[in-house]
């Protein structure tokens, strides 16, 4: 099934889809599933503990619930909905019916969700349990067992709700779309445009009034900033030439400028 990723949408590119993932944008998303972006998605040391963690905060659900795991990480499932292929893996299931993801987060995540037991997470984490719902449709609710800087489990549930997983499965027709036409989203980063468009053609095109806007607001921009950069290189040899040979300087026992060079200046 991992080789048929770039034909549909898997549940952790969902927010990406929609714009919302703090991973991974539209523009990159499409080039991944039009075979432009070849590149693995990076692994980072969090992501790798968070897989080494999995077992462990599966344990830990089980002697907080009472409610034994079946790990079905090896499960993939794919549906059709009209001309949107939607995919999913999943980390546990119940007994009863119920989807278990277990998430290894920072301290700092905490306050991006409610109140232990509710269903008040953040939005990236949301679209992944309502996609997982669309594709699993005997399922009936998604546990979110969440590890917090690796001290504090909380599980957060995410019950079936038929409306809210209508509504994600149009906006993802709407990039699906995208992807069947080969209309790019808009690029967010100058990185993203020179990828989406590799070639110069030498041709001519004529800005649209909401583009010639931007053209003159970046101008204005570009030229405050340089005349920002002339005025910071001014007060940065203001506080040196003042600080001469010294190699910090201070104030009222607060330390408010160091000035080093790579080789010594004494």
């Amino acid at each position: 099934m991992s080789d048929d990723r770039p034909q549909a949408i898997w549940s952790t590119e969902s927010a990406a889809a929609l714009g919302l993932s703090r991973y991974q944008t539209p523009a990159s998303l499409w080039m991944r599933k039009k075979g432009l972006l070849t590149t693995p998605p990076e692994i980072n040391e969090p992501m790798q503990i968070g897989l080494a963690m999995q077992p462990v905060i599966a344990k830990l659900y089980t002697e907080r619930t009472g409610i034994p795991l079946e790990d079905i990480t090896a499960l993939a499932l794919r549906i059709q909905i009209d001309a949107l292929p939607l995919a999913a893996h999943f980390d546990y299931r119940t007994p009863d019916a119920r989807l278990v993801e277990v998430k290894n987060f920072s301290h700092s995540r905490r306050s991006e969700f409610g109140e232990a037991g509710s269903g008040d997470v953040p939005t990236d984490v949301l679209i992944q349990c309502l996609h997982q719902l669309a594709v699993y449709p005997q399922i009936n609710a998604v546990d979110n067992a969440v590890l917090f800087g690796g001290q504090r489990l909380e599980i957060f549930t995410i019950e079936r709700d038929p409306a809210a997983i209508a509504r994600l499965i149009e906006k993802l027709k709407a990039f699906w779309a995208l992807v069947q036409g080969d209309i790019p989203p808009e690029p967010l980063t100058p990185e993203e445009a020179r990828l989406l468009y590799p070639q110069d053609r030498g041709t001519e095109l004529e800005a649209t009034p909401a583009i010639a806007g931007t053209c003159v607001s970046l101008a204005g921009l570009t030229e405050q900033m340089d005349e920002l950069e002339k005025i910071k290189d001014s007060y940065k040899a203001k506080i040196q030439g003042f600080m001469g040979e010294a190699s910090s300087l201070t104030y009222q026992g607060r330390t408010l400028a160091t000035w080093r060079m790579n080789s010594g200046r004494k």
